[in-house]
């Protein structure tokens, strides 16, 4: 019954029996409840189909060979060779044409397709299979003795001339298809805009993802640089909080200390000497502690160092964002204890000694970087960990916009 509903279906379509803007749609093919409905607009496949290329022609000769296909290829036996190259020929020009540079022999890859910085291999080779093949008798090392004497049969792989084109497998594009061959129901020729709509897929799904890693790590970076930003401040202000906790525990203590003198002051007897001696002692240690009278009440600035910023970062690691490490500024008295930090930040992990680590410090600066301010930053950092072994680079270092004697001041 279903199957005749869908004949009536298809007959309708062919007919021409359907309103102009509009199409039929129905669900309940092989289960459940056959609906049919006359919908409005174009059916939803149609857009599909229109999107695809147009079909790629193979032709049967070629006077002048697009470069990527005038190669021999590996992998195709000398029966197939012909054929293999006019295909190639047929989607490299297909490709050239959409503005895709067209390459061939590459590594593993038989054609590659470039733009915008991506590229897309594509594998090209021959299908082999099993046959039993008869040995030729007059091949050296036969075993044919006579004339007469029967001849076995031998299972080897030969080539098929089946055509295959593969993509390589990729985890983001799981459950695309990335290979297309000759088969019976069609062959490879008729399937080439299809393969070229693969490829200009993947170099825009290539294209798409490492603009969105590009956003991630300027995020990323943004995201870093906020926290070191707000770490700097929570640092200064955990300072504060600490000198007015001091403060307010001396002018508290400075209270007490003064009312328990004027309570002394109010005794009198034989050894009011001794008590006034004291009392002017206590009144003068609480004058010490009575913040009241100073001028440096609020705490000096001072640049912290990356073990102090540490706590602050809530989260953030400082050996896990090397390249925003400019930030940090380094002095000379943290050498014993943020030497080794400062050498991971520039890629020195192995290093033990700051004077070992200035070796592979002057190899990196062999080839002047592309330093914007945060990476000078850096190099002034390590720099000044690494004054001692490095005092014969202070040309080099010249060269690079790095006073190193200013930044040792």
């Amino acid at each position: 019954m279903r199957a005749a509903w869908r004949r009536a279906i298809d007959a309708t379509k062919r007919s021409g029996h359907v309103p102009a803007e509009h199409h039929i749609w129905h669900r309940g093919r092989d289960s459940g409840d056959l609906v049919i409905e006359l919908r409005q607009g174009s059916h939803p496949d149609m857009a599909r189909r229109r999107s695809r290329p147009d079909a790629i022609a193979v032709p049967d000769d070629v006077a002048d060979w697009h470069p990527a296909a005038a190669a021999e290829f590996r992998n195709i036996s000398a029966g197939s060779i012909r054929r293999a190259q006019l295909i190639a020929h047929a989607l490299a020009t297909a490709a050239s044409l959409q503005g895709l540079e067209v390459g061939a022999a590459e590594g593993l890859y038989a054609l590659t397709f470039r733009s915008a910085g991506q590229l897309c291999g594509l594998r090209f080779y021959e299908e082999y299979e099993t046959r039993d093949v008869l040995p030729d008798p007059d091949a050296q090392g036969s075993d044919r003795r006579y004339s007469w004497q029967r001849v076995q049969a031998e299972a080897r792989e030969v080539p098929s001339g089946r055509l295959v084109m593969e993509f390589d497998e990729d985890w983001h594009l799981r459950g695309r298809r990335r290979r297309f061959a000759d088969r019976q129901l069609w062959k490879l020729d008729a399937k080439l805009r299809d393969v070229l709509a693969e490829i200009v897929f993947r170099l825009k799904d290539q294209r798409e993802r490492r603009e969105a890693a590009e956003r991630a790590e300027r995020d990323k970076q943004q995201a870093w640089r906020a926290a070191m930003a707000q770490a700097r401040l929570d640092f200064h202000d955990s300072r504060r909080i600490e000198a007015l906790d001091r403060q307010l525990s001396g002018w508290e203590k400075a209270k007490r200390i003064r009312s328990y003198c004027d309570a002394l002051a109010a005794v009198r007897d034989e050894h009011d000497d001794e008590r006034t001696a004291w009392v002017a002692w206590a009144r003068a240690y609480a004058d010490r502690l009575d913040p009241r009278g100073r001028s440096d009440l609020a705490p000096a600035e001072v640049e912290p160092t990356p073990h102090q910023l540490a706590p602050f970062l809530k989260g953030w690691s400082l050996r896990s964002q090397a390249p925003l490490a400019p930030l940090i500024t380094l002095r000379p008295d943290d050498v014993d204890r943020d030497a080794q930090l400062a050498l991971d930040a520039v890629g020195i992990a192995d290093c033990a000694t700051a004077s070992q680590g200035s070796h592979r410090l002057r190899d990196q600066l062999a080839e002047p970087p592309d330093l914007g301010p945060e990476r000078h930053e850096l190099v002034v950092a390590v720099t000044v960990l690494l004054a001692a072994p490095l005092a014969d680079d202070r040309a080099r270092l010249g060269e690079l916009g790095i006073d190193l004697g200013a930044d040792l001041g």
